[in-house]
């Protein structure tokens, strides 16, 4: 098939003419040519025609070839221009090259003429295809531009090796808020805006792979503001696969930083909830074999690994067997129709097989996946819909991945033209968020607008209508969805241009910031309590630097440690801390700084500026910045002062006795049990002297009880002063006192320390000038041989006392023969259990009044045992043994039964008044305490907080532990507690802090001689003053007379007991006693 071509002849020869035409027809040429002799046809000939090639004669008459070649040239057409001539010498050949001619053929020989021709006509569409293409790009780099100007992003193009900058888009002046001219000039001087703690990083990646580099880094701006910069380049090759150039995208994501701190990590949240996600994703290529899988659809499938799923194919892995055991044909899988439908597949059941070979019911989806319009493969979704919950998530794929990206964000992307008459394209996500159709924006552009609240809505209007064309549309707003609920919408618009410069399209982002925005008002909320607190003064606050220095301080901080604000700020947190306590410290706060822990409590002395000692607690907690570096950190402090002074005293008062100055039971006793504990003394004898001043009472009678106490310090004094360590003295009781002698060698030692007690007896002790001769019956019981323990040796050597006493034979040591009431209390012990079972016990009912409003609000039920024989057995004659032999169990249920039923009764009669109810160590102990307890109650229709129950000291720190976790329970349902005795047991005020206790009872041997006594007043007032500091009520027990009561009140003691008030009553007399008594409530007497 002949090859067309258009040829313009500058020939003035028709002959000539023709045998070229000849030529080039013999080459396979269908030649369409015209023939031009004057510059005027030529033009009109290149107007006219469009031509493949130009061949002109160097002379002739009226024209030449020089001048159709510069005209040819001047009007900007690349054809071919060929010169044939047959007088063209080599200097006008060369001349008409370098003018711009392609080649030259002489007239006589035209051999060359075809392959030259041809070989022009391929350099010329060569050519033209290159401007084409040239023409194409620059047509893509204006659209770049245009992109690149109106994005928020910084776009940058360098050459290879960064150094030289090509091109950098505007948005670098607003956010590293310099000129692009600078980088034009210096492309390496935006380092110099890298926060300096970011720039070795940032310069060390930069370094490692300059064409793959990915950082997230800190800049500062001029103005001193710092933003977030995520930072990545990659490297653009040419057809050889060299680099060339590098292009690269910076993005400020400064709000997305704050908005991630703001709202508490939520970026965490929602990795959180995606890992929790019951929905599994894999894909298939077109021979089915898995290409990616995520976590969700190994841990249903049973696989470790992605490596034991890649490359594998999908079908037999999981698809194999249909649910009865049959084989399931590949080609009727459906995890594979979609690729041969090119349309998506939904299986609402179907079984999966797991790696162990166990099967699951499924819920699954099939769809095509396309790159490039290629079918590349399915992916595929899948529920263990055995196990579901709730509906299926939506999944969010990768663009670059999936299609549907823009459909299934939850950000609306949005399309216009510049006059907004036509929406071109409207997200999904608008429905989710608008709640509106989308289909109604399609048919009303404008309708979005209908749902802006109405103070907001002037605003967006206005700043659309100006704004959105210039690309400086940045609107925050609130909508009114249909069902009344209120978003937060941030919307952007960015206007794309034609090649001419105008705006043909302006595209958009609207995104819900309402959970934003929620977080910053949390915040806001959150910083203006913190500021409020801080000012408040409750207690005193620092902010400290993580080099200890304060930054800040409020007022009770300040006069806590007595100084200025002014000063503290210049202090060091160590300078501040007392010597002993600031290794302990340091020590902590090394754990915080090494991220072992992110704060601590504690107490420790502070040095106030005058010198004295603070004790405080502080509570320490550190603030980490983003990076996960501490920020600083947040100390809180209390001075604890006048409590630790207090406690010192109530401690010295639970372990001393406050009239000799002696250690007192408690002492002896603890100090016992830590010797028979110890290894060290495991075994090893020692001896317990128990003595009493005879005829004492009658010494007190005599000349009063003064006097009497100013003996016993005297003897206090003399036994200190004749006994030495290791032996211990103690005042028990009264006139009664105890030598304990840990390390007893011989037991000839024991008749040496007695001689020292009879020699320091021996002077008379002079009492108002008279000369009082005292003398002492002695008891010794010895260990191991008489008991294992501090009660049962106790118990032997006051046996062997009062042997002493009645015998009067001097010093006795204990045989079991001198214990004469065991057989009597074992007898009792049965004759108890019987008495329970056949209802000889009765309670009585001794009132507590408040002291405040002086009325009666607490009874205390008080077990008496009402013996055929013996008559009314008291109950120090039958507690402690029912306690050791185990009938305490049976005993207190009967009390708890009898006490919740009267209580029941009062309420019934219009009577109501809290029910007080003793509990020994044992009962603590029961575990089936709390359901007794709690079924006594319903059985009774009494709710728990009528119910109160008293504890002793000493049954708590029987077995702190588990006497902690029953009054904790007991708590919980509502059930009160009181300390009983407190005073005389083993705990302090602090320990008892700890646990659910709401009231203490001061012991009665404080209270009773409290009037007569400065030291026991000082205890019940410390007692009373530290209870209220931690928050407790405060019962005085023994109060015998008004005055006493009077002390009490003045005091601020919230309630009192004893016989001034009332002895304990049987019901009924006590029913009446709160009829008639000033102390009974209005409507008791009313009930009456």
């Amino acid at each position: 098939m002949n090859k067309s071509l258009r040829a313009l002849l500058v020939e003035d020869s028709i002959e000539d003419a023709e045998l070229l035409l000849q030529e080039l027809r013999r080459g396979g040429y269908d030649a369409a040519f015209e023939r031009v002799e004057t510059a005027d046809a030529m033009t009109a000939a290149l107007e006219k025609h469009r031509w493949d090639v130009v061949f002109g004669d160097f002379t002739m008459p009226r024209f030449n070839g020089a001048a159709a070649l510069k005209l040819l040239r001047e009007k900007g057409l690349d054809i071919p221009f060929i010169f044939v001539s047959g007088t063209l010498g080599e200097d006008a050949a060369i001349a008409a090259m370098r003018a711009g001619a392609n080649d030259y053929i002489m007239k006589g020989n035209t051999k060359r003429l075809l392959p030259v021709v041809e070989r022009e006509l391929r350099e010329c569409a060569l050519r033209r295809e290159g401007r084409q293409v040239q023409e194409r790009l620059r047509q893509s780099e204006e659209r770049f531009r245009q992109l690149a100007e109106n994005i928020n992003e910084v776009f940058f193009l360098t050459d290879a090796d960064g150094t030289s900058m090509i091109y950098i888009s505007p948005a670098y002046e607003s956010i590293w808020g310099r000129s692009c001219q600078s980088l034009y000039l210096d492309p390496l001087s935006w380092l110099e805006g890298v926060y300096p703690e970011d720039r070795p990083g940032v310069l060390s990646l930069l370094r490692k792979n300059p064409s793959y580099f990915q950082a997230e880094y800190r800049i500062v701006r001029p103005d001193g503001a710092i933003r977030w910069i995520w930072a990545r380049t990659f490297p653009i090759k040419d057809q050889k696969g060299t680099v060339y150039r590098l292009a690269g995208i910076a993005e400020d994501i400064t709000e997305r930083k704050l908005a991630v701190e703001e709202s508490q990590n939520s970026q965490e949240r929602i990795r959180l909830l995606l890992d929790s996600t019951a929905e599994a994703i894999c894909g298939v290529d077109l021979q089915g074999r898995c290409t990616f899988s995520n976590q969700a659809c190994l841990r249903l499938l049973g696989y470790a690994s992605i490596d034991d799923l890649l490359g594998k194919n999908m079908h037999l892995l999981v698809h194999h067997t249909k649910q009865d055991g049959t084989p399931y044909p590949l080609e009727e899988c459906k995890i594979y129709q979609s690729l041969f439908t090119r349309e998506g597949t939904h299986v609402a059941e179907d079984v999966f097989w797991r790696a162990d070979g166990s099967a699951f019911h499924v819920e699954y989806w099939s769809h095509p996946v396309y790159r490039n319009g290629v079918l590349v493969g399915a992916v595929v979704t899948f529920l263990n819909v055995t196990e579901r919950k709730r509906a299926e998530e939506e999944l969010r794929e990768s663009e670059a991945r999936f299609r549907q990206m823009a459909e299934s964000i939850t950000e609306v992307f949005w399309m216009t033209n510049p006059d907004k008459h036509e929406m071109l394209y409207l997200s999904p996500g608008y429905e989710k968020i608008w709640g509106r159709a989308c289909k109604t924006v399609y048919e009303h552009p404008t309708t979005w607008m209908e749902a802006i609240h109405p103070e907001d809505r002037q605003r967006v209007v206005s700043a659309a209508t100006t704004n959105q064309v210039s690309g400086r549309y940045d609107e925050e707003y609130r909508i009114v969805r249909p069902d009344g609920s209120i978003r937060w919408i941030r919307d952007r618009a960015f206007p794309v241009k034609n090649p001419s410069g105008q705006v043909y399209r302006i595209t958009g982002i609207a995104e819900d910031i309402t959970e934003r925005k929620r977080a910053e008002e949390e915040l806001r909320m959150s910083e203006e309590r913190f500021r409020r607190y801080f000012q408040l003064g409750l207690v005193g606050m620092a902010i400290t630097s993580p080099t200890k220095g304060c930054l800040e301080v409020n007022d009770r901080i300040c006069e806590i440690l007595g100084y200025e604000r002014s000063e503290l700020l210049q202090k060091n947190w160590a300078e501040l801390t007392h010597p002993d306590d600031l290794s302990a410290d340091v020590a902590n706060y090394n754990r915080v700084l090494s991220g072992e822990i992110d704060g601590y409590s504690m107490e420790k002395r502070f040095i106030r500026k005058d010198g004295q000692v603070v004790h405080a607690t502080i509570s320490v907690k550190c603030v980490h910045r983003a990076d996960g570096s501490i920020d600083y950190f947040v100390a809180l402090m209390q001075d604890i002062t006048d409590r630790k002074r207090a406690e010192q005293l109530v401690q010295r008062m639970a372990f001393y006795d406050h009239l000799t100055d002696l250690p007192n039971r408690n002492a002896l006793t603890n100090h016992l049990e830590k010797i028979i504990q110890s290894n060290d003394n495991a075994g090893l004898p020692m001896a317990l002297i128990l003595f009493d001043i005879d005829h004492f009472k009658e010494i007190n009678n005599t000349l009063g009880h003064r006097y009497g106490d100013q003996l016993l310090k005297e003897l206090g004094i003399r036994l200190r002063n004749v006994l030495f360590v290791p032996d211990i003295v103690a005042r028990l009781a009264g006139d009664e006192f105890a030598v304990l002698l840990p390390k007893l060698a011989r037991k000839e030692d024991i008749d040496i320390v007695i001689q020292k007690i009879q020699r320091a007896l021996q002077p008379p002790f002079i009492v108002e000038g008279l000369p009082i001769v005292l003398e002492a019956s002695i008891g010794i019981a010895l260990y191991p041989e008489h008991g294992n323990n501090p009660d049962s040796l106790l118990q032997r050597a006051d046996v062997a006392m009062h042997a002493a006493k009645e015998s009067g034979s001097g010093p006795t040591v204990y045989v079991p023969e001198l214990d004469q009431h065991s057989p009597q209390r074992l007898a009792l012990m049965g004759e108890l259990r019987q008495a329970i079972e056949k209802n000889q016990l009765i309670l009585h009912y001794q009132p507590k009044v408040d002291l405040k409003r002086r009325v009666v609000f607490e009874v205390e039920a008080l077990a008496r045992w009402r013996h055929p024989q013996r008559g009314m057995v008291p109950p120090e004659l039958f507690i402690g043994s029912a306690e050791r032999t185990g009938l305490i169990h049976p005993l207190t249920y009967w009390v708890l039964q009898t006490a919740i039923r009267q209580c029941s009764a009062w309420q019934r009669a219009g009577s109501p008044v809290v029910v007080s109810v003793n509990l020994s160590a044992r009962n603590l102990l029961d575990p089936k305490l709390l359901e007794t307890v709690t079924r006594l109650l319903s059985a009774n229709d009494v709710a728990p907080e009528w119910i109160q129950f008293e504890i002793t000291e000493s049954a708590i720190m029987t077995d702190p532990s588990r006497a902690q976790e029953t009054l904790k329970k007991l708590h919980g349902i509502g059930i009160r507690f009181s300390i009983d005795d407190f005073g005389v047991g083993y705990s302090s005020l602090a320990y008892l802090q700890k646990l659910s206790v709401d009231q203490i009872k001061i012991d009665k041997s404080f209270v009773m001689h409290m009037v007569e006594n400065e030291g026991d007043m000082t205890i019940v007032r410390s007692t009373i003053e530290l209870a209220h500091n931690l928050g407790l009520k405060v019962v005085a027990e023994g109060v015998e007379n008004q005055e006493i009561l009077a002390r009490l009140t003045e005091m601020g003691c919230d309630a009192a007991q004893g016989y001034f008030i009332s002895r304990p009553l049987p019901v009924q007399e006590l029913t009446r006693w709160l009829c008639e008594s000033s102390w009974a409530s209005t409507k008791s007497k009313q009930v009456g």
